[in-house]
Order: C-alpha cells, then structure tokens, then sequence
C-alpha cells in the first residue's frame, strides 16, 4: 500500500515565496529610487532602511525555503495535516494579508502621524505573533513527521527472529 503525498502546504508556500519574492522586488525598486533622490545624511538613512529590511526579508525567505524543503521531504509522512495547514495558513495571514490589509486601509485613516506609527507597531506585533505560532505549529509537525519517517524505515516484519529458527530446523 502507498501513501498519498500532502502537498497543499508545499503548494501554498510555493505560492506564498512567490508574491514575497515580488514585492521584496517591489520594495526594493521603491527603496532605491528614494535612495538615490536622497543625498548626505538622509541618505545615509535610507541606505540603512533599505539594508535592514532586505536582510530581514531575505531571512524571511531562506526560512519559507527551509519549510518548503522540509515539506518536500516529508510529504509522504505528515500526520497532523490540520496543523501543517493551520501553520500555512498563518504565513499567508501573517506574510499576505495583514500587510495588504494595512496598506490598503493607510490612505482611509486620516490621523497623525503618531496614530499610524501605533498602527504600524500593532501590525508588527500581531504579525511576528502570528508567524511565532505558525512555526511552533511546523516544528511540531517537522518532529511528528521524521518519527513517522523514521517508523517506515524500519522493517515490517521481524527478520531477525527467524535466524535461528533456519539453523535449528537442520
């Protein structure tokens, strides 16, 4: 009997580096262009933007990688599939969603701009929250699925019993 793979979270992520790769793209065409118009020390400033938030989304997507990898390299043995889809679920809400709602909603909120430095920092928070969860959830899956992976690779039956047994029939 073969398994089935559970391949919706390797599509889904595969789905989810992809529109991060493009705006990480977008961010850093929209970055440099406002780098480059900057001059001295605000652009000195801008320079450090632009490289801490490349480094931070290319840890980002080094770790996406790493999970579709994983996901790969398990498919065949993933038992908590509720966890594993509620674990890409979470990248998707925290990755996707939240951002795009947030830029989305920015132009309707008419306040100051210590209002929206709060709204920023709220998403931040509920964001690096939800992707916290949302990789408990895959490391909980990651060491189900290697025991389980680790099960299959032993024999069914118990050919080592049976080694005396052939010498002892003569």
């Amino acid at each position: 009997m073969t398994k089935k793979a559970y391949t919706p979270p390797i599509w889904w992520l595969s789905i989810i580096l992809a529109f991060e790769i493009l705006s990480t793209v977008a961010l850093f065409l929209s970055l440099q262009s406002i780098w480059k118009s900057a001059s001295g020390e605000l652009g000195d400033y801008y320079q450090r933007i632009v490289v801490s938030q490349l480094m931070t989304v290319a840890g980002m997507l080094l770790l996406m990688a790493g999970e579709l990898f994983v996901y790969c390299r398990y498919r065949y043995h993933i038992r908590k599939k509720q966890l594993a889809l509620i674990h890409v679920v979470g990248i998707f809400i925290a990755l996707v969603f939240i951002p795009i709602l947030y830029s989305v909603s920015m132009p309707f909120v008419d306040v100051n701009v210590d209002v929206k430095s709060t709204l920023n920092t709220i998403k931040q928070i509920v964001a690096w929250s939800i992707l916290l969860i949302a990789h408990a959830l895959f490391v909980t899956v990651w060491i189900d699925a290697h025991k389980n992976w680790k099960m299959a690779a032993r024999p069914t039956t118990n050919e080592n019993a049976d080694i005396l047994n052939d010498y002892a029939e003569q």
